[in-house]
Parts: structure tokens; sequence; C-alpha cells
């Protein structure tokens, strides 16, 4: 079930990226990608279960596929 979570975060911060990155550049769209992820995990922290760097790293690497990819 963790699998899943981590195939989850990478591929919906891989789309994030991409539509961030198409519309405000690649600079932008992946600062802003991460900048939510963080926010994510912190919303996590406090308000779910908690933060998650195993998360994180699934959101920083679905971010630099698409970096790669554009």
């Amino acid at each position: 079930m963790k699998n899943i979570d981590k195939l989850e975060h990478f591929i919906v911060w891989f789309g994030i990226a991409l539509f961030f990155s198409h519309y405000l550049g690649i600079l932008v769209g992946a600062s802003l990608s991460l900048f939510l992820g963080i926010v994510k995990e912190i919303y996590d922290e406090l308000f779910e279960s908690h933060f998650s760097w195993g998360d994180l790293l699934a959101d920083v690497l679905g971010i630099l596929v698409a970096i790669l990819l554009i």
C-alpha cells in the first residue's frame, strides 16, 4: 500500500510540474510544484497523519522527470 502512495505522489507532482511549467516556465513551474509538495506535507503533519520524507522524495522525483521531459 505504501508503494502505491509513493507512485501517486510521483504521478500527481509530475502532472502539476508539467502543467505549471507549460504556463509559467520551467523554473517557476518546478519551484511552485516543490512549494506545493512541502505545503502538502506540512498540512499532513498538522492535520492528517505525519510529515513524510518519502512522499516528498516521490514529489521531487516526479518534478525532476517532468523537467527532463520538457
